[in-house]
């Protein structure tokens, strides 16, 4: 997961961008192994 900086990035608002595409991840891989 990761955000696109770019010079009028907002910190706080990247941070939070990648924290939700983690928890994202973090869900399906914790679903996929939760199947095995």
């Amino acid at each position: 997961a990761g955000a696109g900086i770019v010079h009028d990035s907002d910190p706080a608002t990247e941070w939070e961008e990648t924290m939700n595409k983690g928890r994202a991840l973090f869900r399906a891989v914790t679903k996929a192994a939760g199947g095995l």
